[in-house]
């Protein structure tokens, strides 16, 4: 619960960054930004679960 308090926020601002930006850059940048972002939480995903093991 205590981390809560960090994605709540960090949802808002990703939120109002990625509109200000789909604004700025072409589709296609957008679609790269985002697919990257994706890779690399997928990464660190990976890497805290094999620090689990």
């Amino acid at each position: 619960l205590k981390i809560l308090w960090f994605v709540i926020p960090a949802a808002i601002v990703g939120g109002l960054l990625g509109a200000k930006v789909s604004t700025v850059l072409s589709p296609q940048k957008v679609t790269l930004v985002f697919q990257t972002v994706i890779l690399l939480v997928l990464i660190i995903n990976l890497y805290n679960g094999y620090q689990l093991l």
